[in-house]
């Protein structure tokens, strides 16, 4: 199927193109996925951040359309992925995303301000209720003409007799595209759900790690109870803590109990769903029950036999309002049973890639594939120009044995740290708003580093208090607990990172801990070798990139020594240790 010279030609073709040259290391990879795909379904890739996975992606999905005349879909977890796709081979790719991304030519048209492009969008182009219209003037989808060029942003431009709706017709591009890339929830819903999109030749996962997290998140299902009870008002929403109790107590009668309450309640939600599209209800109530509560709750009842699910009642109080709002949380502990319709089957050939897949048999395992090709490829990067110096001065920072006095040993470092790096820029990670705080008050009490700090307490806040720190020069110090992944601080962005903690799961997560209780320690420290990598991946993105990894927590040397076969050849030569 991929001829290993044709596949060579549209990968020196494509970097011709875009300016760059062959690189060995590239090309040796691509040469290794072509053989594996034509042996395997399910190619496994592992490569070094700055090795050019994004290159690799588009000469194979290019290769399928150029010369298979087949068509790929290009899965990433964010959007900024898919932007830099979109960037970098806007010839070759067509990006699809959710409806809030598309300017609503409702506004214009009609002078409405603010029109949603959403559920709620007076177009109702979600086709509830079976309105199902193809731009804002009502024209049913099926007999939308729609135009070649791009639909017109400014209101001199409108034509009176056809005003499109710019999602519609982006996704009426999409459809059409050789090339489709899409963020994993957006194309998780579409080809599950929708019945848009259909297979593809290929499909090709960036940032392939993630992989179960998403799926657990697509299968789960979040109950508002207010919600519910006041669209189907003999909805019985309390007893569902008695399932919560029973996963908790580990009783094998929670399943039992949980598929008679679906057995009953299921069917009142999908009668009420039925009356409100018949009478014309409310675009946004119609949504939730169809999008989010009926799919999720059929899927929990149809795989309780062979899953185990795992629920929470979560309590939040809003600033700005009296009552709390409850919500019933539940997920899948394992998705190998749900990756083969819900992903897997969109495409024969899938390729996954990463830069931390690290243990091939704990991934393939987690999505239920059977067999598979692992490709590795090692870093470029020399190992001097990317140290991870792990310190034995502080010792353990096991959740007991954060005292106050270790504390202060953990901040003291951390600021000497900072002032010998005085002239350039720095992340520390934290792990939870707890230490950030601590960590912040300590740096804003020394008065070489006070001017430094960036921080948030917040999620908030996050992205705004990161804009900061890349936009400023006098050398800021970001303090975080949650940039592990998705931000790319190449060159003078981060010199120098600190890990304070060991990033272990936590156990207090019931999805967590009720899957180390199934056997699942190998899974667990699997994730903890992830994280570390992450974190790692953050700065020295480049062959000529340089910087620092500073690790305080001393668990760093037992877990990286007792898991050492987690971890690529080329970050355990890059490991240092300092007394």
């Amino acid at each position: 199927m991929f001829n290993e010279d044709d596949v060579i030609q549209v990968y020196r073709s494509l970097l011709s193109n875009l300016g760059y040259t062959p690189r060995f290391t590239q090309e040796d990879a691509i040469k290794r996925v072509t053989q594996a795909l034509n042996d395997y379904d399910d190619v496994i890739l592992e490569s070094p951040t700055g090795s050019g996975k994004s290159v690799i992606a588009m000469v194979f999905a290019k290769y399928i359309s150029d010369t298979l005349e087949g068509n790929s879909f290009l899965l990433t977890p964010r959007k900024e992925l898919q932007d830099q796709y979109s960037e970098s081979f806007s010839d070759n790719v067509f990006v699809f995303k959710g409806a809030a991304n598309y300017p609503c030519h409702l506004g214009i048209s009609s002078g409405i301000p603010d029109a949603d492009c959403g559920p709620t969008a007076q177009c109702a182009k979600g086709g509830f209720g079976g309105r199902n219209y193809g731009c804002c003037i009502g024209t049913p989808l099926a007999e939308v003409d729609f135009p070649l060029g791009p639909v017109p942003l400014n209101t001199q431009d409108l034509d009176s007799e056809k005003v499109y709706c710019n999602y519609l017709y982006n996704r009426h591009l999409a459809l059409q595209s050789e090339i489709l890339v899409m963020n994993f929830a957006l194309f998780l819903s579409h080809v599950n759900y929708t019945g848009i999109f259909h297979k593809r030749s290929l499909l090709v996962l960036d940032e392939a790690h993630r992989c179960e997290e998403w799926l657990v998140s697509f299968a789960g299902v979040k109950l508002n109870e207010d919600r519910l009870k006041r669209l189907v008002p003999d909805l019985d929403i309390q007893s569902l803590s008695q399932y919560i109790e029973a996963v908790a107590d580990d009783d094998p009668l929670g399943s039992a109990f949980m598929k008679d309450w679906l057995g009953s309640e299921l069917l009142k939600i999908r009668k009420i769903a039925e009356i409100m599209e018949k009478t014309g209800g409310r675009p946004s109530d119609i949504h939730y029950l169809l999008s989010d509560v009926i799919p999720g709750l059929s899927l929990m009842n149809s795989s309780l036999d062979h899953t185990k699910w795992v629920g929470d009642r979560v309590e939040i109080i809003s600033k700005g309002f009296k009552n709390k709002i409850v919500s019933y949380n539940f997920s899948p502990v394992f998705v190998d049973k749900f990756a083969k319709y819900m992903l897997l089957n969109k495409a024969p050939k899938r390729l996954f890639m990463s830069a931390t897949i690290l243990d091939s048999r704990a991934f393939s395992k987690s999505l239920g594939i059977e067999e598979h090709a692992f490709v590795r490829i090692a870093s470029e990067f020399p190992a001097e120009n990317r140290p991870f110096i792990i310190s034995n001065t502080i010792g353990s920072l096991a959740y007991p044995k954060r005292t106050d006095e270790k504390m202060a040993k953990v901040t003291k470092e951390i600021c000497d740290i900072v002032e010998h790096h005085s002239d350039c820029k720095g992340i520390i990670h934290t792990q939870s708003y707890k230490a950030t705080n601590i960590i912040s008050n300590a740096l804003k009490e020394n008065s070489t580093t006070r001017d430094r700090v960036i921080t948030h307490l917040s999620g908030a806040r996050r992205l705004n208090m990161f804009k900061e720190y890349t936009e400023r020069e006098d050398n800021p110090v970001f303090i975080t607990p949650s940039f592990t992944e998705g931000v790319d601080l190449k060159f003078d962005l981060a010199r120098f990172q600190i890990m304070v903690f060991v990033p272990y799961a936590s156990i207090s997560d019931k999805r967590v801990k009720v899957r180390i209780g199934l056997g699942g320690w190998p899974w667990y420290n699997w994730l903890t070798a992830l994280s570390i990598m992450q974190t790692y991946g953050r700065i020295v993105r480049d062959v000529e990139d340089t910087g620092v990894t500073y690790a305080l927590d001393e668990r760093f040397t037992d877990f990286i020594s007792r898991h050492n076969s987690l971890f690529p050849d080329w970050f355990t030569e890059a490991v240092e240790y300092y007394e």
